[in-house]
Formats: structure tokens, C-alpha cells, sequence
């Protein structure tokens, strides 16, 4: 399994519409009412910069091609009232008791500390002794001294 960040951020969509559907089926069984799940799904897509860098981020965990579960962080407040929200948790049903959902909140929560500590995501830089075909699996950040 592979986490990192879902690039394109709307690789996303396929969960988040799974998500949707079990999330609002259940939602509207307790309230008795029939929720339009693709128009929330269209609002989710069209609102994913709400988890953009450096504070935020739109992660994706995949075996292979096969994508596994997903979550967003989405940072509210500046300064020191800045609190993150945790939004989009989803693991497919296929892929519940492997770790997936440990996994998307470890990975979530170090990107939190490191952006609270100063550091930002950078591009990859300099030669790299790590295969071309094993990049997407480092994150290089920097912090300004």
C-alpha cells in the first residue's frame, strides 16, 4: 500500500462518491429522506481546494492502481487558533482491516505537524538516488532558517 497525495485531487472522486452513497443512504434512512448524492459529490469536486497545501492536503491510499481509501485535511483559522478538520475518511469495503484507515491518519496527521512546524512542500531536488518508478512515494519538504 501507497499513500500520498491524490494528484489529480479529483483521482478522488470514484471513493468519495462511494463514501457519499453509503454515508447519505444511511443519513437518509435515519431522517427518512432521499439525499441527491451526485450533487453533493459535485459540490465536494468543486470545493477541493478547501484542502490545499501547506496546512491542508487530499490524500489517497493505493495497492498498485487500485485505490484503497481516502481523506482530506482542511485547515481552519490562522495562527495560534489554526485547527485542522478532518474530512472525506473512507476505506472501501474491500480494504477495511488491512490498516488503510490507520495508515491515511498517520500519514494526515505528519503532514499537520510538519506544516505547523514551518515546513512546506517543495518539488524534488538535486540528483536523487531513489528510482524514477519509487519517487512518488517521498514527500520533499523544506523549512526556512
Amino acid at each position: 500500500m501507497r499513500i500520498g497525495d491524490a494528484a489529480p485531487p479529483e483521482a478522488v472522486a470514484p471513493l468519495l462518491r462511494d463514501y457519499l452513497t453509503a454515508h447519505l443512504r444511511d443519513v437518509g434512512l435515519l431522517l427518512g429522506v432521499t439525499l441527491p448524492v451526485e450533487d453533493i459529490l459535485g459540490e465536494d469536486l468543486a470545493h477541493l481546494d478547501q484542502f490545499a497545501g501547506p496546512r491542508g492536503c487530499l490524500l489517497i491510499a493505493r495497492r498498485g492502481d487500485e485505490p484503497l481509501g481516502c481523506v482530506g485535511l482542511r485547515p481552519i483559522g490562522d495562527g495560534a487558533q489554526a485547527v485542522g478538520e478532518i474530512k472525506r475518511l473512507y476505506v472501501t469495503p474491500a480494504a477495511r482491516g488491512l490498516g488503510v484507515g490507520r495508515g491515511l491518519m498517520g500519514a494526515v496527521m505528519a503532514r499537520a505537524l510538519y506544516a505547523d512546524l514551518g515546513f512546506r512542500i517543495i518539488p524534488p531536488y538535486g540528483p536523487s538516488p531513489v528510482p524514477a518508478d519509487l519517487a512518488h512515494h517521498w514527500i520533499c519538504m523544506a523549512l526556512d532558517l
